[in-house]
């Protein structure tokens, strides 16, 4: 789900315990980790590829 949409990930951090600042700062983990593991896939298809 984190990486195919990150939006769908960062749901269970609704509520009135989460302020703005908390939520902003897990986004942008969430859509780093999204970036990295979407990097990682792309190396691996492209190994599989040519092997």
């Amino acid at each position: 789900a984190a990486l195919t949409d990150d939006n769908t990930c960062l749901d269970g951090f609704a509520g009135p315990s989460m302020n703005g600042n908390i939520k902003a700062a897990i986004k942008n983990r969430v859509v780093n980790v999204t970036q990295v593991t979407s990097n990682a896939l792309a190396l691996v298809n492209r190994f599989a590829s040519s092997h």
